[in-house]
């Protein structure tokens, strides 16, 4: 529901999820007991098992409702949600108590309830009507910030006073043209058992009294008789205070129990010249009340003026005063509200008077307001003091239920105020109470702060990213195949709501297999700063290719709050099969990862086919020097210069190089291939070929093999061209038209 408050020109939004596998027959929502139908939020979401939400939105009147939603699906019975107290609209009452809900016509009853203004107003009127008589409120919440809704105003009510039980009680409350009123509401009340008080009265020689006014407070009264008899019909209660009066002798009164029926002999004393005022100083207090201590009372009339103060039982007494109208009896304490009665003194007469006291407000007030909103973690605070406080007397701690926070004081920016922090982080969305402790003064030295003031607060939620931290990032190309995707929304979750796809872009399929796994972390030197990261362990990733991860929205962190508002979704590419030598051929087929003008190697003699391999299909050879076609691990003569490559490799030739065949080594006139030819050593000028020389063997070798070639050829041309001749002669033997047919 949203707002949880407002006014009544407001739209009030009620948002229902809706999970399940069916879609529902009908969804609504309760308000302040009429139903109302609400609707589909996304009519194109035809999606139920991920959360469907249905809204109503409408206005409502003045004061607190209450609401509820409900379904009904097909098949099954009707689904139904708790009750929600709230929203409220304009001005609020909430929170209603009585207490004690039983006892006696002589027990203090307390009634409180809680009230609020969206306007921060404060009420004209707020008052209770119980068996139908009105009692006004006090508000007894130290700071009046109405807008959260939580102002507290009670008042306490003797049982007497609202008798006949049970008692039946409504709140009501007036703010500017804005009325509101909640209840009726009942409680067991004061016992209404009857019960009997009897007994004599006499004066100190023990003659019998009559004419002597018995009282109790609260209830009857009575007058003994002319044997100084008397007889009460009250109702059972303890704490009865009893009164025994009568002109010329001093009141008598009494504490007294009276649970059954009881006889109580009462003897009074005769008065002293002039009149008596005497009576009682108390104050209420958790429930009780108690007497003031102390307390100043000043008696001022026209002839008169005396002053004293209360003793241990708040008790005051003046004796002798002048009979008389007009006496201004005050109290005052340094704690509360001074109050000022009229009184009249009758001469002979004691006069009894009761005086309540209200404790006034210290005037102590810190910032933030921890009635507004939640405060944070950083543990700062200001106190403001209605004086300026003598620093070394203010002490404060900030306790919650498992420890206490020392506060340390830190300069002030004004006179009034003190500068406070926490020793160290609060923890989040936790309660704490900030206790400014009794015993502050001012710089005079007068007491300001007589008694603990308890602030309560809650600190702020964690609150998670918006966009979590991911690794890979959104759109980050190159991403190596055993890359573990890590992410984080800065917040510890709820591992159970964690929901996601991976999804191959490029053949939209998801079938990648994956390891899901969490680690939480609690960083108790950050506020308890929770974190959750959840690493998505790929086991199938495919060089050069898309990826989509999307994670669903009921994502909830740890308090059940949502994540986010709708899913995540991210974008990613592998690193692309890698080509060392940028060949565009990937190394897992490149026979040559680090050679660029190769690839290939059919034969898989450890040379390339393009340009190493002059026989790429043979795994024997692959380097033909020469270019005759005969490879050189097969060529006697490699470089085909007309020497053998041994002859050469003897003689301190290079058997791949053919223009050494030329050069004359030693210098006497020949070059190497002479030299060879003509069997000599090509590396001695003394050496030298000449006409009748002996033609060494590897030239007869060389010549025999020509000259063999040569008669080869030969005859394979003349067996050729015999064959033709013949045939074509045969031919000239066949008719024309059967050569046609051939």
């Amino acid at each position: 529901m949203d707002p949880k408050k407002g006014n009544i020109d407001e739209e009030f939004t009620f948002t229902a999820e809706y999970t399940h596998d069916e879609p529902p027959q009908v969804i609504k929502v309760e308000i302040d007991g009429v139903n109302h139908t609400m609707v589909e939020k996304d009519i194109a979401d035809i999606i139920y098992q991920d959360g469907k939400e249905y809204i109503h939105t409408t206005y409502l009147p003045i004061g607190g409702h209450s609401f509820r939603v409900f379904g009904e699906v097909t098949g099954e019975n009707l689904l139904v949600s708790q009750k929600i107290f709230s929203p409220w609209v304009n001005v609020s009452l909430g929170g209603p108590q009585a207490f004690p809900t039983s006892g006696y016509v002589t027990t203090p009853f307390k009634f409180a309830v809680n009230y609020g203004s969206t306007n921060n107003l404060a009420p004209d009127q707020l008052y209770m009507m119980a068996n139908g008589v009105k009692y006004d409120l006090t508000r007894t919440s130290p700071t009046p910030n109405y807008i959260k809704g939580d102002v507290r105003f009670e008042t306490t009510i003797y049982g007497m006073d609202l008798m006949p039980s049970p008692v039946i009680y409504s709140y009501h409350v007036v703010t500017g043209p804005d009325t509101y009123s909640i209840g009726p509401f009942n409680i067991e009340g004061p016992s209404d058992e009857e019960v009997v008080l009897s007994g004599v009265v006499r004066d100190p020689t023990g003659a019998p009294l009559g004419g002597v006014t018995v009282d109790l407070e609260p209830g009857p009264e009575t007058i003994s008789d002319g044997s100084g008899h008397y007889h009460l019909t009250t109702f059972k209660a303890t704490k009865y205070q009893g009164s025994y009066r009568k002109e010329g002798f001093l009141d008598r009164s009494y504490e007294v129990d009276i649970l059954n029926n009881r006889n109580l002999d009462m003897v009074i004393e005769p008065l002293p010249r002039g009149g008596i005022v005497t009576g009682s100083v108390r104050f209420f207090q958790d429930d009780m009340m108690d007497p003031v201590i102390d307390a100043e009372v000043n008696l001022t009339g026209q002839f008169f003026s005396a002053m004293t103060m209360t003793d241990v039982n708040g008790r005051l007494e003046f004796l002798d005063v002048p009979a008389g109208a007009g006496y201004s009896l005050s109290v005052k304490g340094s704690r509360y509200i001074p109050q000022v009665i009229e009184i009249s003194v009758v001469d002979g007469v004691k006069n009894w008077n009761n005086i309540t006291l209200i404790e006034r407000d210290m005037g102590v007030a810190i910032s933030p307001d921890p009635a507004v909103e939640p405060v944070s973690v950083d543990g700062r605070f200001q106190i403001f003091f209605p004086l300026p406080p003598r620093v070394s007397t203010v002490s404060v701690f900030l306790i919650n239920s498992s420890s206490e926070v020392m506060m340390n004081i830190e300069n002030s920016s004004t006179m009034n105020e003190v500068d406070i922090r926490s020793s160290h982080p609060l923890l989040f969305n936790s309660g704490y109470d900030l206790v400014v402790k009794e015993g502050v003064m001012d710089i005079s030295g007068e007491l300001m702060v007589w008694r603990d003031i308890h602030f309560p607060l809650e600190t702020e939620e964690q609150t998670s990213l918006e966009v979590p931290v991911t690794d890979p990032s959104p759109d980050q190309m190159g991403v190596p195949l055993n890359r573990t995707i890590t992410i984080s929304w800065g917040i510890g979750l709820d591992q159970s709501t964690f929901s996601f796809s991976l999804i191959d872009l490029d053949s939209q399929t998801d079938d990648i297999s994956t390891t899901v796994s969490f680690s939480d972390s609690v960083d108790w030197e950050d506020s308890g700063r929770t974190d959750t990261i959840i690493s998505i362990d790929p086991g199938n990733f495919s060089y050069g290719t898309r990826y989509g991860l999307e994670v669903s929205s009921g994502l909830e962190d740890i308090l059940g709050n949502r994540v986010m508002s709708q899913p995540f979704s991210m974008e990613f590419s592998t690193v692309n099969e890698p080509d060392s030598d940028g060949d565009g051929h990937y190394d897992s087929t490149d026979r040559f990862p680090d050679d660029p003008d190769e690839w290939a190697d059919r034969d898989n003699d450890g040379y390339g086919d393009n340009r190493a391999d002059q026989f790429p299909d043979d795994p024997t050879e692959w380097l033909d020097t020469d270019g005759d076609g005969v490879g050189d691990n097969t060529d006697i003569d490699d470089d085909g210069d007309g020497m053998p490559d041994q002859w050469e490799i003897d003689n301190g030739l290079d058997p791949l190089d053919p223009s050494d065949a030329f050069l004359d080594n030693d210098g006497d006139g020949y070059d190497n291939v002479e030299e060879y030819r003509g069997g000599t050593d090509p590396n001695d000028k003394g050496d030298k070929p000449g006409k009748g020389s002996q033609i060494g063997f590897e030239t007869w070798m060389l010549i025999s093999a020509i000259v063999i070639a040569l008669i080869m050829v030969g005859l394979a041309v003349l067996v050729f061209s015999g064959t033709i001749i013949k045939r074509d002669r045969a031919l000239e033997k066949v008719p024309s038209s059967d050569r046609s047919e051939e």
